[in-house]
């Protein structure tokens, strides 16, 4: 029964703790932590550290957060008040001073080496040794590890230690002796006029140091703006770190903060002007195991060499993504080149069709339309956006410097401005690339200007997709001829190859 109280009073106290297991291989502390000391209770926090990349892998399945790579090469501004650990026996005292330095305060479990601690013949195990004594126990386990999934034959000490919290905050010299100051007058207030001197002379201290403690105030956010201003982050969310940091809210603040940097250095890097919604998102779903690791530039290298070697990858997938949604819409979108029936490969005709992009009269009635008309709107659709970035893309030009289809929609119906029922206006408009024709009813008709643009995005859509794939056609065989039909064209720029 008291054994049975003690374990639930030990996992109730983990409910409260930031735990971290460095050299977490597939997490199995935090497992066991998290399922059966906890009683299947969640802790605050659970962090770890893990070198290899699949396990890494694992360890994110099981939401566990992975902030960094190489535990001894570890540096970041969480806080811990648990460390749980079985490092590699070999760099036993290495892993288990740097677990030391790490604490801010709390408790240090580790398995280690029996003759790590009994056998300091280096200074570093002397140390080591020296902080044991002090501020830990030592259990002797024995050889616990003969018939373990990785064996060893060693004997195995458990290392228990506690390490005293900081206090939030403290006063090397404080002036005015707060601690000590007697803030409640005294019973006799009109005979003890001794005691009520020393009450007035407290609340005036405590004043002045108030005063004191708000022009530090101050100085610190102007330090912290210097830092973040128009860099992480923007004035309208500084309140929401300020607000963490009245809290005492380390971790929290670390976890926002590093994901504001992560993301502007990603901005920055334009490495996302390309990306289409879809694989934006999955990017970001992946992008955002990054940002919990620390902002440091050996981390920053990483990321960005990630990104080299994974770019055509990345970048290929959006022309597929476009091809997807150019060809969902509208069976006339389609056209199956002769020869590849069976293969059910699609091909993206020169004008593609799109609904539901524009809207006209779509809250006003049939006599309002007649003797007021209506202004010509554009539905809220990423997909156009998507399309220009595509195309952006394969023709290696600056997105920044393209007529959208968006904008040119926007420009056109600004000048035709309302329009009534029963006038005519202008449907046709040209964006950078496409002729692009409107409708009432919502649908519009974009047509590629540049043929070899419209070849090159359905050879690479075919070549990502695992389609057939057509002879290449370079841009000077597909220079512009009037005379030809649109499905002439096609059949010229797709021959079939055996």
């Amino acid at each position: 029964y008291e054994e049975s109280k003690s374990w639930r009073r030990t996992g109730l106290a983990l409910q409260f703790k930031t735990i971290l297991e460095p050299s977490a291989g597939k997490g199995d502390i935090l497992d066991y932590i998290k399922d059966e000391v906890a009683d299947a209770r969640k802790p605050e926090a659970m962090f770890c550290i893990e070198l290899h990349p699949d396990l890494q892998a694992i360890l994110r399945e099981k939401n566990y957060d992975v902030i960094g790579d190489d535990f001894l090469a570890f540096e970041s501004p969480y806080s811990f008040n648990l460390i749980v650990m079985n490092p590699p026996f070999d760099a036993g005292a290495k892993h288990l001073l740097k677990a030391w330095e790490i604490l801010h305060g709390g408790d240090i479990v580790c398995l280690l080496n029996a003759e790590t601690y009994h056998n300091p013949y280096t200074k570093e195990r002397e140390l080591l040794k020296a902080i044991i004594d002090e501020h830990g126990t030592v259990e002797e386990l024995g050889n616990c590890f003969s018939t373990s999934e990785r064996k060893t034959n060693v004997n195995v000490i458990l290392v228990r230690l506690t390490k005293a919290a900081k206090a939030s905050f403290e006063f090397e010299n404080d002036p005015f002796d707060l601690d000590n100051a007697y803030l409640e007058f005294p019973e006799d207030i009109e005979s003890n006029q001794v005691e009520v001197l020393d009450v007035l002379q407290a609340y005036e201290n405590r004043y002045k140091g108030a005063i004191e403690a708000f022009k530090d105030l101050r100085l610190a956010i102007r330090k912290f703006q210097y830092y973040t201003k128009d860099v992480f982050i923007p004035d309208y969310v500084m309140d929401d770190y300020l607000k963490l940091a009245r809290q005492h809210s380390m971790n929290p603040f670390v976890r926002k903060f590093n994901e504001a940097c992560w993301n502007k250095i990603l901005s920055e890097s334009k490495f996302e002007r390309f990306l289409t919604t879809n694989v934006r998102r999955a990017f970001t779903d992946k992008f955002s195991h990054q940002q919990k690791l620390a902002f440091t530039k050996a981390n920053m290298v990483t990321l960005f060499q990630i990104l080299w070697q994974n770019k055509d990858d990345i970048l290929e997938s959006c022309i597929e993504d476009i091809f997807d949604i150019m060809t969902r819409y509208h069976y006339d979108n389609r056209m199956v080149i002769e020869g590849w029936k069976t293969n059910d490969a699609w091909r993206v005709n020169r004008k593609v069709i799109l609904p539901h992009i524009v809207s006209y009269g779509k809250y006003m009635s049939a006599p309002d339309l007649k003797q007021y008309g209506d202004k010509f709107s554009l539905n809220w659709k990423s997909e156009l956006e998507d399309i220009d970035r595509c195309m952006c893309y394969i023709e290696a030009r600056a997105y920044e410097r393209t007529l959208t289809i968006s904008q040119t929609l926007r420009q056109h119906f600004d000048t035709i401005g309302r329009i009534r029922t029963g006038e005519t206006f202008d449907k046709d408009c040209e964006s950078t690339y496409f002729k692009i024709r409107f409708f009432k009813k919502g649908t519009i008709h974009i047509t590629f200007k540049d043929r070899y643009l419209w070849q090159e995005f359905n050879y690479r859509a075919a070549q990502r997709k695992g389609f057939p794939l057509p002879a290449r056609v370079s841009k000077k065989e597909t220079a512009p001829n009037e005379s030809e039909t649109a499905t002439e064209s096609a059949m010229s720029l797709f021959p079939v190859t055996t």
